[in-house]
């Protein structure tokens, strides 16, 4: 586990070519083959900080971003766990 702020509450995990995006203990996004996925479900101000990150750090726009129903979908057609 990577973790990427001075709390620890925003992580990253790498396993099998797939990166896990966290915040707190819950999977907000991931990256699979070079291509950022990210959920736009409000669960906190915090988490809600850690997707922006998230967001700037793999370049995707907020427009881009999936509801959270759509985003476990997409992970699912991926074949990540979430």
């Amino acid at each position: 586990m990577e973790t990427l702020n001075s709390t620890g509450s925003m992580s990253r995990v790498q396993y099998d070519g797939v990166t896990l995006l966290y915040s707190y203990s819950t999977i907000v996004g991931y990256v699979k083959d070079d291509k950022a996925i990210i959920t736009n479900y409000y669960y906190s101000n915090t988490t809600n900080r850690h997707l922006y990150n998230f967001r700037e750090m793999y370049g995707v726009n907020k427009e881009d971003t999936f509801e959270l129903g759509a985003f476990y979908k997409r992970a699912e057609l991926d074949g990540v766990q979430v």
